[in-house]
């Protein structure tokens, strides 16, 4: 299993209309089980555990990068 996988397949959903598309066909709310599922048709192997720290990850990254937008545009 791979938190590495995890994190590319995230960045794919967030790229690629067609794997959003993918999902979505699974409802309005897919759940981890239903991205764990695509991913893996797609060739992306991971668990429920790497998707969770994937995501942990990915929101980190998010926050500290507004985080650094607002220290920015206090600075002007």
């Amino acid at each position: 299993m791979s938190i590495d996988h995890a994190m590319r397949f995230l960045d794919l959903v967030r790229t690629d209309e067609s794997v959003r598309r993918l999902l979505l066909q699974r409802g309005d709310e897919p759940t981890s089980k239903d991205l764990i599922e695509v991913a893996a048709n797609r060739g992306w192997h991971f668990d429920e555990k790497d998707l969770q720290q994937a995501f942990r990850h990915a929101w980190a990254m998010r926050w500290m990068h507004a985080r650094a937008g607002s220290r920015g545009s206090d600075a002007r």
